[in-house]
């Protein structure tokens, strides 16, 4: 495990987030009066902060770097962690929070560094966007799956496989983890980018990742869909879902439907 370099901006503007996504942030979180974006050590390279604060410059707010040590970060997560519930749906929660017994899917995660625990909106509507699919059986594949999250739930809903994978090996690690937590055992993560996961096609891909990341691999990710399949993506500002759109219309998708929270949304995309 190693350090984590902080960026706390006082504000809670989306476009802020848009901005530093320029940057290779590993994650973003909304707090009460700020936006703190996570670097790992290994990521701060040379003039990182003179360039980010660049960036941030014309929007005129005022920003702070902290350090995180590694013996340090569980604790964190652990004490502000806070059930997620989606309607009657879904809760998310941690060990140390007790069951729910009046909703349908009852999601147990130890809240570490990897990202999706369900609190950010892009997330959130993910869950929303999959209590309306039938998983029963299906193939799916989550691209960018983060604490696996949304891998275990279609597995709850009855998938037959779900692929996950993340470029990051503490994502990698959490998901295996989670997944064992939760009793399912049609979750297959692996570790790396698109090409690290077997050639296969899925009837349903799940998408929680970025803009330029959707963008990037739109094509590979229709080559990987069943005919009929569904697709849906998330992680992308509300200004730039038309950008996003418009990549997967351009290879035969058809978009069917779109949520919005706190500036961000989620597409549900057939073919």
């Amino acid at each position: 495990m190693e350090r984590y370099h902080l960026l706390l901006v006082s504000s809670k503007e989306e476009a802020v987030i848009g901005i530093l996504s320029a940057f290779d942030f590993e994650s973003f979180e909304e707090r009460d009066e700020e936006i703190v974006a996570y670097m790992p050590e290994s990521g701060m390279r040379q003039g990182l902060k003179e360039n980010v604060a660049r960036a941030l410059e014309p929007m005129q707010y005022a920003h702070r770097w902290d350090v995180i040590e590694p013996q340090n970060w569980n604790a964190l997560w652990e004490a502000s962690f806070q059930p997620v519930r989606v309607g009657d749906f879904c809760l998310v929660r941690a060990l140390f929070h007790p069951p729910d017994e009046l909703v349908t899917y009852d999601l147990v995660i130890q809240p570490k560094m990897a990202f999706g625990t369900g609190h950010h909106a892009t997330t959130n509507m993910m869950i929303q966007w999959m209590e309306s699919i039938d998983f029963q059986d299906k193939s799916v594949f989550d691209f960018g799956c983060g604490t696996g999250i949304l891998a275990i739930l279609a597995c709850k809903m009855g998938a037959d496989q779900v692929d996950a994978v993340d470029i990051e090996e503490e994502s990698y690690l959490n998901t295996h983890e989670n997944a064992l937590m939760n009793q399912v055992g049609c979750v297959v993560p692996y570790c790396g980018d698109l090409e690290s996961v077997p050639e296969r096609k899925y009837d349903i891909i799940l998408a929680n990742i970025n803009r330029n990341i959707l963008m990037k691999y739109a094509e590979k990710l229709r080559q990987r869909m069943h005919p009929s399949g569904i697709l849906i993506w998330s992680g992308v500002l509300e200004e730039d879902l038309n950008m996003v759109s418009d990549s997967f219309l351009a290879l035969g998708f058809q978009e069917e439907g779109r949520l919005s929270k706190t500036g961000w949304g989620a597409v549900k995309m057939k073919v």
